[in-house]
């Protein structure tokens, strides 16, 4: 018999509503709680003379999470079991407070077993849960489609704890979402991260365990083929996937003798064993990490632009010396107003990195980092990003993308923060055909009637090209499922993809692009004028080796 439970909960704090209606349902078919209008026995409905009820879809979160208000609060905290296990839905959160310390100590094993859908860890992973654990990480979107074309979808709803956030009537039109659950990209971490870094360095994996789905740019360049992803054209989901890789990367990095990760022997014996995020190394410092993303040290670079004379010399591993690190996913921000430091905070606290709003000024993927432990808003600053995915941009330096990176401008310091503390910002040029990797030295030196360049102090590095010579979070033989990847999503419109001869639905679109069968019709193009990167080949070349 289907199971559908309903329960009434009382969230802890008086500003929520007093009774929230949780869903909760263990079939596998969405399509029973609204089936199509013709599949009814009704023929009132079947006429239109009455409304279909609408599925309900809506389940409450973080109704059991700890709140965080004001001072307190230590980056310690917010990276334990504990707080991370309380965010999200309330099934684990209300499983975690009732279960015994056995269970409390193993809790990620747990949600790992509920995002794979299976209570062995395989050694193999299928397409949907390969799908599951990118997606619980990196904000991946599904493109429209009928509802006949659903099927990865639905898999990842009904097994993999993707969330349905709106059904139409009939299931003719489908939104479906992974939200901000840290205890989740934890165990989807512990699933794929594991098995790429030991020590960080790379896994070497026996043949029989090799598989296209446990590495994150072979998998995406297979789903986006076969599973009706929108992973859009700059290029963002791919620096996100890099950006995750280097934090993972970091994460395994062997330690000095002595050397633990912040506040790992300042807690008290119970405390230290409940507010375990240090010691589980989910907390890296910016140095750590750009030491796992790039291929060679940038730890010694001077500012580009600085608000002090005494900062002018200071190398980047002095300024960020006691700047700590603490995300396991991204989230799409909706809005440009949440790149300060107010967001940045509360995305510390939730161990999450932003995704930018489409069309935000200057930047398109941010990192709050923290000065110090203590998780207040003073302290809190960010590595700014910016993707191309433009052949334009190539291995020499643009100072006009940096100029745009201004953290007043973007937002990030609000303009009454006069010791702001200081920013990385960073330039992905992923189209450049040449490797390279530069800090970007001051444009310009203090004049005689003045001590500074800026108001805010800045380290800036550019990184062209997708390569392991740029990126040192590339493994071997990935290169070519990145390039490929890239390629297509600065490439034509899906539509394109299911025509072998692509030409033939070109000419129904003239003047669209760069195409020659945009024009052949009706134009003469000069040859040097035809972009070859946008010939495209058939949908299985796009996918090759993913079988």
């Amino acid at each position: 018999m289907d199971a559908i439970l309903r329960a009434t909960t009382r969230p802890p704090h008086d500003c929520r509503p007093a009774n929230i209606q949780s869903f909760l349902s263990t079939v596998g078919k969405l399509e029973q709680f609204a089936p199509h209008r013709q599949q009814e026995t009704s023929g009132r409905i079947v006429m239109q003379r009455l409304d279909l009820f609408p599925p309900i879809i809506i389940n409450p979160f973080d109704v059991l999470a700890e709140r965080i208000s004001g001072s307190g609060w230590t980056l310690q905290q917010v990276a334990s079991t504990h707080h991370m296990v309380h965010l999200g839905r309330p099934l684990f959160a209300a499983m975690y407070d009732a279960g015994n310390d056995k269970f409390q100590e193993t809790i990620v094993n747990f949600a790992k077993i509920k995002l794979l859908c299976s209570q062995d860890e395989p050694v193999l992973l299928t397409e949907a849960q390969s799908l599951a654990c990118i997606g619980i990480r990196i904000p991946l979107e599904f493109k429209a489609c009928v509802p006949a074309d659903l099927e990865n979808e639905r898999i990842l709803v009904a097994k993999h704890l993707r969330l349905l956030l709106y059904a139409g009537r009939g299931f003719a039109g489908v939104i479906t979402s992974c939200p901000s659950e840290p205890l989740l990209a934890e165990a989807a971490y512990m699933v794929l991260a594991t098995r790429r870094w030991s020590n960080g360095e790379a896994v070497e994996h026996p043949r029989e365990e090799k598989s296209v789905f446990l590495e994150p740019m072979d998998a995406l360049s297979y789903h986006i083929g076969h599973s009706h992803l929108d992973l859009g054209t700059r290029g963002e989901t791919v620096a996100a996937i890099l950006l995750l890789a280097a934090r993972d990367r970091a994460t395994t990095f062997p330690l000095a003798d002595g050397e633990l990760p912040p506040g790992t022997d300042n807690i008290g014996d119970n405390e230290n064993r409940r507010y375990d995020g240090a010691q589980k190394r989910r907390i890296v410092t910016v140095t750590q990490f750009l030491r796992a993303l790039l291929a060679e040290p940038y730890h010694d670079i001077t500012p580009a632009e600085y608000h002090r004379p005494e900062y002018s010399q200071m190398r980047l591993e002095a300024a960020f010396n006691n700047c700590f690190i603490y995300f396991n996913h991204f989230v799409k921000a909706h809005k440009f107003d949440m790149v300060n430091q107010t967001y940045l905070q509360a995305a510390i606290s939730r161990g999450m990195a932003f995704i930018c709003a489409e069309n935000q000024g200057g930047i398109d993927i941010i990192i709050p980092c923290l000065f110090g432990t203590e998780l207040v808003r003073e302290k809190v600053s960010a590595i700014m990003i910016q993707v191309k995915n433009d052949r334009r941009f190539k291995a020499k330096v643009d100072p006009t993308l940096f100029a745009c990176m201004d953290p007043y401008r973007c937002g990030v310091f609000k303009s009454g923060v006069k010791e702001p503390p200081p920013v990385l910002r960073m330039v992905f040029a992923l189209a450049s055909g040449k490797s390279s990797v530069e800090a970007r030295s001051r444009g310009h030196h203090p004049s005689t009637r003045s001590t500074q360049t800026a108001k805010f102090t800045a380290y800036d590095i550019w990184c062209a090209g997708a390569r392991q010579s740029t990126f040192g979070v590339i493994q071997q033989g990935e290169e070519d499922a990145l390039d490929n990847l890239l390629t297509i999503l600065r490439g034509p419109h899906d539509i394109e993809r299911l025509f072998k001869d692509v030409n033939v639905v070109r000419i129904l679109q003239p003047g669209l692009s760069t195409g020659h069968g945009h024009f052949e019709q009706w134009f003469d193009l000069e040859d040097d004028m035809v972009d070859e990167e946008f010939e495209v080949s058939e949908p299985e070349d796009a996918v090759a080796g993913a079988e």
